[in-house]
């Protein structure tokens, strides 16, 4: 299945499922291009044992393998 959603759609689906636990609050998603997405977030993830509080940007390209099915390329990702 094809479908087109806007950088605004997916940022209001995110929003709409995060709850007290998890471990990204506030997202913004942006489509740059048809396969290419930046998020970012406010990450907290010391009740985890990690030593991480504060923004998180990451930029991920997304590949189609099926009709089904994807992958997705880490490009970039930071904190603080």
């Amino acid at each position: 299945m094809d479908a087109t959603v806007s950088s605004e759609e997916i940022t209001s689906m995110m929003q709409a499922t995060t709850n007290a636990k998890n471990l990204l609050k506030k997202m913004q998603v942006k489509v740059v291009t048809n396969n290419e997405m930046e998020m970012s977030a406010f990450a907290d993830l010391e009740s985890y044992g990690y030593h991480l509080r504060g923004p998180v940007y990451l930029q991920r390209y997304l590949f189609k393998k099926g009709s089904l099915s994807g992958s997705v390329e880490f490009l970039s990702d930071s904190s603080g």
